[in-house]
């Protein structure tokens, strides 16, 4: 990642994307998500769907969230439920709960036979209707 204002990569294996369907705008943000820049184009683009896997420390996450939750339907977080990111399995359990009056959330965390431990993690959260 670029420290400071970041910058935009277009990248071409987005093309036939933005051939094929006009309403989408792929973009490659390379900054951090508290930088003005991400700030504007989040403003700007209003994104349904988020997936966030970044920043694993409890401040970065929650960042995050909060930079596309007014926007949002579907927010996913990565690491929920991982011995190696405990500040995202606590932000986990705090959104399940903070997020609860306007959002369902759903978890997968099965684990394979081979792995000792807890690792990784998907939550989902989807915005009931009528939420804003």
């Amino acid at each position: 990642m670029k420290t400071g204002g970041g910058k935009i990569l277009r990248d071409a294996r987005f093309a036939p994307l933005k051939e094929e369907e006009t309403d989408i705008e792929p973009v490659y943000l390379q900054a951090y998500s508290t930088s003005p820049l991400v700030g504007a184009h989040v403003d700007r683009l209003k994104p349904d769907f988020v997936f966030i896997d970044g920043d694993h420390s409890l401040r970065g996450a929650m960042q995050d969230h909060l930079l596309v939750r007014s926007h949002a339907s579907i927010i996913v977080h990565h690491d929920i439920h991982s011995q190696a990111c405990p500040d995202t399995t606590l932000l986990w359990k705090a959104l399940k709960e903070f997020e609860a009056p306007g959002f369902d959330a759903f978890e997968f965390t099965s684990q394979y036979p081979s792995v000792n431990g807890a690792f990784l993690g998907i939550g989902a959260m989807k915005r009931r209707s009528g939420q804003t």
